[in-house]
């Protein structure tokens, strides 16, 4: 079993390993559409999700880009 936060909710899986990848998807996270993703306050690099093994406490941000004015 596995516990972290993503976008300060807490998330327990019953697996005890998970990409950062594999988690996107359970979150059905487009990857074709603009987001970045930190983990711990550091921007992962897009290229890294699927070898990135998430860890017990890490606090993950999802953030996507918003129109505003």
């Amino acid at each position: 079993m596995i516990e972290f936060f993503c976008n300060s909710d807490k998330v327990i899986l019953d697996k005890p390993e998970i990409t950062l990848l594999q988690f996107l998807h359970t979150k059905s996270v487009e990857e074709n559409q603009p987001f970045a993703v930190a983990i711990n306050n550091k921007v992962v690099p897009k290229n890294e999700w699927k070898s990135y093994k998430i860890q017990s406490n890490d606090k993950i941000l999802i953030i996507s880009p918003a129109q505003g004015g």
